[in-house]
């Protein structure tokens, strides 16, 4: 996971990154874990995607390819 995230951050800690799974459980852990590597800008997408005031219930929007 932390090399991934290395690779997709481009090696820069400072980068803003997102997480969101559907319920903000998973999502959550993951911040946690790349903030507990140095990652500095980390947020969780708080509600996940599908959870009451999540990003559906927000009305923000959602595409499927």
């Amino acid at each position: 996971f932390l090399d991934q995230l290395a690779v997709a951050a481009g090696g820069r800690k400072e980068t803003a990154i997102a997480f969101i799974c559907r319920s903000g459980q998973r999502s959550g852990a993951a911040a946690e874990k790349a903030a507990a590597a140095g990652y500095t800008n980390v947020y969780n997408v708080t509600g996940g995607m599908s959870m009451a005031g999540g990003w559906i219930d927000a009305g923000l929007p959602v595409t499927k390819d």
